[in-house]
């Protein structure tokens, strides 16, 4: 262990105990216990095939002050489980969340103290019963905002999970970063008075040095807490928030294997008819068969639009081009890539 073990992201601030903008929609999960804790409970729908084969996949939710029920954090639990996860989220507040302190003489500093305590203690004994519920084949996963960054990085130091993440986190020193094993993705905001530009690169620094798998994601013009409580009215942050959470869980865990698209009908008909088209063609090009072949598919009966006048092709505008490409830009990962918004935390 290295001799320095500067913080890297600091507590809480004023900003984190700002609500933000409150989202709407109706929550699909549901409360229950495990281990005695209160969870939130966000299953896959019955459709998406989680939790067969070799294992459930299972995200631990690491919420920021706001807790697990908040309605936008349930929103986001909601998000992951429709990728086909089964979403956890702990209740290390134990019901008492900061938005429901508005007495002038709240001590905040005590608040954070406790909390801080409960979740130490309480966060091993529910994995642990998480364990006993889901499997200890499940292929486990944590996402810490905030608040619960540190315990997200705890986890990427098991090789009980495949992989953490965590967005405009708190409470993390230089050594949170030397342990780690397993792959990790940063969410991380322009603006934020946490984790800010020079503890970032620090961080990224160390994780070079142990050689650690890493994916960071920087969003320019929005600010700490962005990925949770973000303005969806206001300029880049609905797509930022949706951003961060989709590439938390976009890239598989190694050696999942990614599902195939069915082929199309247009795929099934070059398959089923290039054989016949290279016997009666000899000698020509494999360019060739495909332009025939595209001809022969506008009236081929195989085509369902067959008949159909096609669409004329909208011109994009300057902007539409420049959006395209930004988001191109910002949602396409390196092959190593290990993966999983004015609001302020």
């Amino acid at each position: 262990m290295s001799s320095t073990n500067r913080v890297l992201a600091g507590p809480p601030g004023d900003a984190c105990f700002n609500r933000g903008v409150q989202h709407t929609g109706t929550p699909a999960g549901k409360t229950e216990k495990i281990g005695g804790i209160p969870t939130y409970v966000s299953e896959p729908p019955s459709s998406s095939g989680a939790g067969g084969g070799e294992g459930k996949k299972v995200i631990l939710y690491l919420a920021d002050v706001y807790g697990p029920f908040y309605l936008n954090n349930q929103l986001v639990q909601d998000y992951f489980a429709e990728g086909g996860f089964h979403v956890l989220g702990i209740d290390y507040f134990d019901g008492d969340p900061v938005h429901k302190h508005t007495e002038a003489d709240f001590d905040r500093s005590a608040w954070m103290a406790n909390a801080k305590k409960r979740a130490g203690e309480w966060v091993p004994k529910w994995f642990k019963a998480v364990k006993e519920i889901y499997g200890s084949d499940a292929k486990y996963c944590a996402v810490g905002y905030c608040f619960g960054g540190p315990h997200a990085l705890g986890f990427a130091n098991s090789d009980e999970f495949v992989a953490a993440a965590f967005a405009h986190p708190a409470f993390l020193n230089e050594d949170h970063f030397r342990t780690i094993k397993k792959p990790l993705f940063l969410s991380c905001a322009e603006t934020d008075h946490t984790f800010p530009l020079e503890s970032r690169r620090r961080a990224e620094d160390i994780l070079v040095e142990v050689k650690a798998k890493y994916y960071i994601q920087v969003f320019s013009g929005v600010k700490h807490g962005f990925a949770v409580r973000g303005d969806p009215e206001v300029g880049d942050e609905p797509s930022t928030s949706s951003k961060s959470s989709s590439k938390a869980t976009k890239d598989k865990p190694a050696g999942e294997k990614k599902q195939k698209r069915p082929p199309s009908a247009y795929n099934l008909y070059i398959k089923n008819n290039s054989a016949k088209w290279k016997e009666e063609n000899p000698g020509k090009k494999q360019s060739e068969m495909m332009k025939e072949m595209a001809v022969l598919w506008k009236d081929a009966d195989e085509n369902p639009n067959k008949g159909r006048e096609p669409k004329p092709k909208k011109k994009k505008s300057d902007s539409a081009r420049a959006t395209v490409a930004k988001d191109a830009a910002s949602s396409s990962p390196p092959p190593s890539s290990p993966g999983l918004a004015s609001s302020d935390d």
